[in-house]
């Protein structure tokens, strides 16, 4: 049974956090949304299944994905920013000193990667 997970690969860089999750095949601005509570980052997702999929094998997941993910220690909550191209979503956030008592808040998704040299590629 495939599974309900978000595939994930992070770092923690000096001055930075960055995410990329594998959410290929959905609309971000429909399909997606990513909130932070407290020192938390959750990511929701649906993936609908195609209309040709019935009668094959698919390892694929499909449903309500979902991902909760504990953020470093230092995460200045208020400066995640979030974008989604080519099926990645990729999330960064400066890290520092916390603020204290962060409230839950949706992060808003674009559609384009950064193009600052220090954005944590995790490319090869």
């Amino acid at each position: 049974m495939p599974s309900s997970r978000i595939h994930i690969e992070d770092r923690v860089l000096p001055d930075r956090y960055v995410l990329r999750a594998a959410l290929p095949g959905i609309d971000p601005t429909v399909d997606l949304r990513v909130t932070c509570s407290g020192n938390e980052l959750r990511l929701d997702a649906v993936r609908a299944f195609p209309p040709d999929a019935r009668g094959g094998h698919s390892e694929f997941s499909y449903g309500r994905l979902f991902r909760v993910v504990p953020l470093p220690v230092g995460t200045r909550a208020r400066t995640i920013s979030a974008r989604y191209v080519d099926g990645i979503l990729e999330v960064s956030a400066r890290l520092g000193v916390a603020e204290p008592g962060t409230r839950q808040f949706t992060v808003p998704v674009g559609d384009h990667l950064s193009s600052d040299p220090q954005s944590g590629d995790l490319g090869p």
